[in-house]
């Protein structure tokens, strides 16, 4: 009896592996989405701040050091530049949630987007993925975010929400800009 269930357990474990891995190696590749912001400077007005971009999003895998690469890919403050900003995210921020999701936990790393000021747009988001066969979409359960774009003294802070939508292969050289691949 003991026997039979160690068995089931270890059974068990196995299949959960495996339904892990389908489904956190189906985030990867390329997302189309939305980033608005809206919050206050940190000066003697405490200004108001807000704003929305488009914005593309490419994962990959680093399996040699347990973590996704994100490459972040925004048009800039001040002109049509496409700039790309490259984060990362160790597995162990990652997990899957029940009913085919995914989520991503940033809130002890950062996931940056190069605004082409002096620094960057700082966000720590928690993203959920929804797998839904071959497509997936995201949005953002909480997010916080620290521009350092115009100012290194006076930073933006406020609160985000991020969206995006997978991005069929065949499709990417028709979407993503050029500047971001």
């Amino acid at each position: 009896m003991k026997f039979a269930k160690i068995g089931f357990m270890v059974l068990g474990i196995v299949l959960m592996m495996f339904m892990v891995a389908s489904v956190a190696s189906a985030q990867t590749g390329w997302y189309q989405g939305k980033i608005s912001v809206k919050g206050n400077e940190l000066n003697e007005n405490f200004s108001s701040v807000s704003g929305s971009g488009k914005a593309f999003v490419f994962i990959d895998e680093d399996s040699v050091n347990s973590r996704y690469l994100i490459d972040t890919c925004i048009q800039g403050m001040d002109d049509d530049t496409w700039r790309n900003t490259l984060s990362y995210l160790p597995y162990s921020q990652s997990w899957v949630w029940p009913g085919e999701r995914v989520v991503l936990d940033f809130t002890d790393h950062v996931l940056s987007f190069n605004l082409g000021g002096i620094g960057n747009a700082e966000t720590k988001p928690i993203i959920i993925i929804k797998v839904s066969g071959e497509k997936l979409s995201a949005k953002t359960s909480g997010c916080i975010f620290k521009n350092l774009s115009e100012s290194l003294t006076n930073p933006d802070l406020g609160s985000c929400k991020i969206t995006f939508k997978s991005i069929p292969d065949e499709k990417v050289g028709d979407i993503v800009p050029l500047q971001c691949r």
